[in-house]
């Protein structure tokens, strides 16, 4: 008799496939390596970042093309405690999402940098914070 089930939530009850690929074509597209397709990009899912950049790219990119964003430079956006706290800990910007699950006064006392009432404001959040005035008035250029 079954009495519990557990369920893999990407893949099982959601697909991120469209989301990854989207962000390898334009990313590799700016890297100046063609764009794959969906099917490309299927066959690697659960790979390891290298590994899929390696396939994509025909071995032509490998560990020491790719290169890491510089820390400020990243915004994590998540909804709890837990989130803001690996933002913090890894040097990165942080960004609670408050119309998640996190509860609303240990988030705050986290102090992210910034907070997004809705994930439709997030491009506007982004534009804001890359804007030469914000960049300048809060020494991120």
């Amino acid at each position: 008799m079954i009495t519990t089930v557990i369920l893999d939530f990407d893949g099982t009850l959601v697909s991120s496939l469209k989301g990854i690929h989207a962000c390898f074509q334009e990313a590799l597209a700016i890297s100046g390596y063609g764009r794959p397709s969906l099917a490309e990009v299927r066959m690697t899912v659960g790979l390891t970042l290298e590994e899929s950049v390696s396939i994509l790219t025909n071995g032509q990119c490998d560990d020491a093309q790719l290169k890491e964003p510089h820390p400020r430079r990243v915004l994590m956006v998540g909804d709890t405690e837990a989130d803001i706290l690996f933002a913090k800990n890894a040097g990165l910007r942080s960004c609670w999402a408050s119309y998640g699950y996190g509860d609303e006064a240990v988030c705050k006392a986290l102090a992210p940098e910034f907070i997004l009432p809705d994930i439709a404001r997030l491009p506007g959040l982004i534009q804001s914070i890359n804007s030469p005035e914000q960049a300048e008035s809060r020494g991120w250029g």
